[in-house]
């Protein structure tokens, strides 16, 4: 809600969300908006019966907006404990996920059945592992190329006659990866994680098929035919210049 006025009418609307939750790398504003309850609630006169952001997750007043949040958790959610996550990410513990998996149906049940609800939430966990699976194939071969010596960033020294050097750097992709840093490859590699990733599985739990599929899954086949091909291009790149890559270990 705004800080002029501290009215729980104004908190319960949708609207009051928007300041923080849109954009390409959390559009949950817009993914709630395509979805079917973002449209139910568009097309009721009195706008009372649909189902808006704190119906799901603040439910009965909660100020616990993480209840009920599994794999789906903010930023680049989360893996089951004991998975093997492509980048850094929480873990849940299969028992905490299947305890708020429960707490998430309780709040679907009265507008759907127990069934709908459990498979309808799992469908969006195996989105979540699939956008992960993605993922790691482009870690695996950024991570490659870093390890044959492909990829080393150039630095320039300080002063007039500074020259650009290649030096070694460590590599950094997800959470702690900068937007303006790296090559174009990793560049790639951070619009697919930050933006794609995020939608993709976002918008399975907010039911919104145009961010899983269009805005999510699709760019991130594209983001890692590019990363493939240019991974490609600089191998032959390097045994061009007589640089034989390192053997991957």
């Amino acid at each position: 809600h705004s800080s002029h006025s501290f009215s729980v009418i104004e908190a319960r609307r949708p609207e009051a969300c928007t300041q923080c939750h849109t954009g390409p790398d959390h559009p949950h504003m817009e993914m709630w908006q395509a979805s079917k309850h973002g449209q139910l609630f568009a097309a009721q006169e009195t706008r009372d019966q649909a189902p808006t952001c704190v119906t799901c997750h603040m439910p009965k007043g909660s100020h616990n907006t993480g209840v009920g949040l599994s794999l789906g958790q903010v930023g680049n959610g989360a893996a089951l404990e004991g998975s093997k996550p492509p980048v850094a990410m929480r873990t849940i513990a299969r028992s905490e996920a299947r305890r708020q998996r429960q707490s998430m149906v309780q709040t679907c049940l009265p507008c759907h059945s127990s069934r709908f609800a459990t498979e309808s939430l799992s469908q969006a966990d195996s989105v979540k592992v699939e956008a992960d699976a993605q993922l790691s194939e482009a870690v695996k071969l950024i991570t490659q190329l870093h390890e044959e010596g492909i990829l080393r960033q150039r630095n320039k020294a300080s002063g007039p006659d500074a020259k650009e050097i290649d030096t070694a750097q460590p590599l950094v992709l997800g959470s702690d990866q900068l937007y303006d840093g790296g090559s174009p490859i990793e560049q790639r590699f951070f619009d697919m994680f930050k933006f794609h990733h995020a939608t993709t599985f976002k918008g399975a739990y907010h039911h919104s098929p145009e961010h899983t599929h269009n805005q999510g899954f699709l760019r991130m086949k594209q983001d890692l035919t590019y990363i493939n091909n240019e991974a490609s291009r600089l191998r032959a790149e390097a045994r061009g210049k007589g640089a034989a890559p390192k053997a991957s270990p």
